[in-house]
Parts: C-alpha cells; sequence; structure tokens
C-alpha cells in the first residue's frame, strides 16, 4: 500500500498458499496430500474517496483436504488515510487468528498490531461455523505525524 500522493492505492494480488496433510508413517510426520484451494474465494477492490483509500476483502474458503470443511468466511474494509490513520471494520468467524498490521516508514520502529485475535485453543475451530460463532470487528488507529506516534 503506497499512501504518498503520486502513488496512492493498492499493489498486490490475492494469493492462496498450499494446504498439507502430513500422518504419522512409520513413526515419523510425512507429507502425505497437498492441495491449493481456488483463489475464487478471496477478493479485493480498491476505492479512493475524497482522499480516503478503502479497501474491501472477502474471504469464503474452505479447506481443500476436507470435503465437508465450513469456510473460513470475512467481510473487512480497510479506511486507510493519506497520513496513516487505519480503521477495519466487518465481520470474521471465530476461528482462525486474524491480525492486521501496519507499518508507517516515517515512525522507524517496526510494524504495529492494528487487530489481533488469537484462538485460545484448536477446540475454537467450531467458530469456523458462522451461527456459532461470528465476530464484528471495530478497530482504528490514527496518525500524527508531528508526534511521531
Amino acid at each position: 500500500m503506497d499512501t504518498s500522493k503520486a502513488n496512492y492505492g493498492v499493489k498486490g494480488k490475492t494469493k492462496v498458499g498450499q494446504t498439507i496433510q502430513e500422518d504419522l508413517v512409520k513413526g515419523k510426520w510425512k507429507v502425505t496430500k497437498r492441495e491449493t484451494a481456488s483463489e475464487s474465494g478471496l477478493t479485493y477492490n480498491t476505492n479512493i474517496i475524497d482522499d480516503v483509500l478503502y479497501i474491501n476483502c472477502k474471504c469464503a474458503m474452505k479447506n481443500p483436504l476436507v470435503a465437508l470443511a465450513p469456510a473460513i468466511d470475512y467481510t473487512f474494509v480497510l479506511k486507510v488515510t493519506r497520513t496513516g490513520s487505519v480503521r477495519i471494520t466487518g465481520q470474521r468467524d471465530g476461528f482462525p487468528a486474524y491480525e492486521f498490521m501496519r507499518n508507517i516508514t516515517s515512525m522507524k520502529k517496526g510494524p504495529e498490531i492494528i487487530y489481533s485475535v488469537v484462538p485460545a485453543n484448536a477446540k475454537e475451530i467450531g467458530g469456523l461455523f458462522p451461527f456459532l460463532k461470528s465476530e464484528w470487528v471495530d478497530v482504528g488507529r490514527s496518525y500524527d505525524s508531528t508526534k511521531n506516534n
């Protein structure tokens, strides 16, 4: 994401990593299956309105190795100002973990976590079923370059 006046916008693409299954074979963990889900369930688009960048992100993707797996679902809108303020709103499944970070190069202190949620344990996998647990997200961070926060 570039917030400079000349290049204001997002340069990127959706990318889905490979899902790997490992099984214990003769006392050693071995990769037994690999598959990559279609990228069709992962989308984003951008708009600039009144010098504010809006990024609309959507995901509805299933584990390609599990026939009846529920999808990981989220819909987020990221609102980014050219000064570095960020607001994230949307809805997500209660599982898996989610994290948004920003890195303002002039801050010279590395990435800052804007939003982070980590399941307490693997039993929370039921949160993949939206009717069991779906959470609303509304968080933000401002940035004042005069304070270098």
